[in-house]
C-alpha cells in the first residue's frame, strides 16, 4: 500500500475498541484516515484487513517516518488503528495487555 497523505493531520475521527483473544484486556483506539498525515508521536499501531480477522499490533516511535514502510508491502485493503502514547511504560503495558494479535471488540462495529 503506498501512503500518500494529502491532508493535514487528523484531528478526530471513529473509536473503536480491541481487546486481547480472551478478551480480559480493552482498549480503545483511533480508525487512522490514510489520506491525513500521521502523527509524529510514539504509540500502538493495529493494522487489520477489511473483514478484522487478522490483525497485528506493534508499538512505533515516530508514526509519520514509520508508517510508510510498515504500510509499503501490505495491500490496499489495509485497515489502522491508532493510539498515542508517550509514556514507554505506559506503551509496554497496553501493548502487552493487547497481545500481538488482538481482536476488534467494538459493540459498535
Amino acid at each position: 500500500m503506498k501512503y500518500a497523505p494529502k491532508y493535514a493531520m487528523q484531528t478526530g475521527g471513529d473509536m473503536r475498541q480491541w481487546s486481547n483473544p480472551q478478551r480480559t484486556f480493552h482498549h480503545s483506539l483511533l480508525k487512522l484516515r490514510f489520506d491525513c498525515e500521521a502523527d509524529p508521536y510514539p504509540g500502538i499501531l493495529i493494522l487489520t484487513d477489511q473483514s478484522y480477522r487478522s490483525a497485528s499490533a506493534m508499538a512505533v516511535k515516530d508514526l509519520r517516518k514509520e508508517l510508510p514502510k510498515i504500510l509499503d508491502p501490505l495491500g490496499e485493503d489495509t485497515i489502522a488503528y491508532w493510539w498515542i502514547e508517550r509514556d514507554q511504560a505506559e506503551r509496554s503495558r497496553v501493548l502487552a495487555g493487547l497481545t500481538a494479535a488482538p481482536v476488534f471488540d467494538d459493540i459498535l462495529g
